[in-house]
């Protein structure tokens, strides 16, 4: 009797790598062209489904989103935020390495810690009541 295990399936993943690996090499511009056919199939279906869900809340009443809802300029200023933090960081590390400091040494390290504490205030939204 041939008994095949649980671990042993007939057509093993393995066996099918191989052989989509073998058509694939033999065919490189079919396997090309099935690929960019899947990415059309899949935008014109992400499309679709989001004009569908567009003119569904608008039956509904609800006020309509569009696809990408999340600001762009939120980003923009986190990520300038962000960069300006790193410099002023590096400004902070550069006056503290220094043995003595001046008046103006002392003037820099007080507005850029100002400012740090601003910039922290403003990334760090505290949640209204």
């Amino acid at each position: 009797m041939n008994q095949r295990t649980f671990s042993e399936p007939e057509n093993s993943i393995e066996e099918k790598q191989s052989k989509f690996k073998e058509y694939a090499q033999r065919n490189p511009k079919v396997t090309f062209y099935v690929m960019i056919g899947i990415m059309a199939v899949s935008i014109i279906i992400s499309i679709s489904y989001n004009s569908y869900q567009s003119k569904h809340r608008e039956k509904a009443g609800r006020k309509s989103l569009p696809a990408f809802s999340v600001p762009i300029d939120d980003g923009i200023n986190s990520a300038s935020s962000l960069f300006e933090v790193l410099n002023l960081k590096k400004e902070i590390n550069e006056l503290l390495s220094k043995q003595t400091l001046t008046q103006e040494d002392s003037l820099n390290l007080l507005q850029a810690l100002k400012k740090l504490e601003s910039l922290n205030k403003s990334i760090i939204k505290k949640p209204e009541k």
